[in-house]
């Protein structure tokens, strides 16, 4: 079982590194960019298609929308400050 994790875990650990972002930037229409994320230190390279981050930017406008709509109007009937 030994001998079977000496040769697995480098295998794995090259296969991780093949797979990374950086061979993205090639592909067409593919921005990429470093984040670093709230708690962290390490940047993070996050890409995206131009398809990838409109459909993100809608998804949180709509969950921006959604929650100025559940929120009560406290302008509304006080009367006062």
């Amino acid at each position: 079982m030994k001998n079977l994790s000496i040769v697995v875990l480098p295998a794995l650990l090259l296969g991780c590194s093949a797979t990374g972002p950086e061979q993205q930037t090639h592909l067409a229409g593919t921005t990429c960019w470093k984040e670093i994320p709230t708690g962290s230190n390490l940047p993070v390279t996050r890409c995206m298609t131009e398809e990838e981050r409109q459909r993100q930017k809608q998804q949180a406008d709509a969950i921006g929308d959604e929650i100025l709509r559940s929120t009560p109007n406290k302008s509304r009937g006080s009367g006062g400050i």
